[in-house]
């Protein structure tokens, strides 16, 4: 890969999901204001049956309005911005990992790369170099095993390994926000909103409440953690263009 071709590609990277986080902007903002104006439509709320998936053909289940109206209320305050916010998170560790391959693909000696804590790959199989028909086959392999890796360590130690990898530097705020993103991620999907230890320990400062209370996971939180996602998004790629374009 030319100098050229990284440039181009970290380029392309920044712009599919920098967009990908606009358009779910856009598109959610549209369902809230469906949501909104379903709330004001008496024959949605008084509809009594609702169908819903089942291997019974045609199954409907009861609701009363008033079941009706909170079940509305809160998706609109709470359930769709659950949802969008973990794919959107879900969405920038793509990005991670796609940027990281590209410049472990460009620089292979970065493969070396150790930091204390991350399982890094020590040794390789003699089946494997064997049974890759080339050698970029056997690079590729590694790049995947390495990043999988990468990616269950902690994300301390994921940013100490990017910025040696990418050759950057990022502003502590900036990372200390995608933490705090991550871990409340990592709330809302295996303990119900609920903040625990291991998310104060990761959050630290950032923290948004104290052990046993419900996290909160409103629009403002949801709309500032997208442009904290996409400014990440930003000035990872422009450094790492930055660096190959002086080179």
């Amino acid at each position: 890969m030319t100098k050229s071709e990284y440039h181009k590609s970290v380029g392309a990277l920044r712009t599919k999901y920098q967009q990908s986080i606009n358009d779910v902007f856009i598109w959610s903002s549209l369902a809230i204001e469906a949501l909104e104006g379903a709330l004001g439509d008496e024959a949605l709320l008084t509809a009594k049956k609702f169908p819903v998936p089942s291997k019974k053909p045609e199954k409907k289940v009861n609701r009363t309005k008033e079941q009706v109206a909170k079940i509305v209320q809160n998706a609109k305050e709470h359930e769709l911005h659950k949802s969008i916010f973990s794919y959107l998170v879900a969405q920038v560790e793509a990005f991670l990992n796609e940027v990281l391959s590209l410049a472990l693909r460009f620089d292979e000696k970065k493969l070396k790369t150790r930091i204390q804590g991350v399982d890094h790959i020590k040794k390789i199989d003699v089946n494997e170099v064997i049974d890759r028909p080339s050698r970029s086959e056997l690079i590729e392999s590694l790049i995947e095993k390495e990043l999988i890796s990468l990616f269950y360590a902690a994300p301390t130690l994921q940013f100490q390994y990017m910025e040696i990898v990418l050759d950057i530097e990022l502003e502590e705020d900036l990372k200390s926000s995608w933490i705090e993103i991550k871990a409340s991620r990592d709330l809302l999907v295996h303990n119900s909103s609920l903040i625990n230890r291991i998310y104060i320990k990761k959050a630290v400062d950032f923290a948004r409440g104290s052990e046993g209370q419900k996290l909160i996971m409103d629009r403002n939180y949801m709309n500032e953690s997208l442009a904290n996602m996409k400014s990440l998004i930003g000035r990872i790629s422009s450094r790492v263009q930055k660096n190959a374009k002086s080179a």
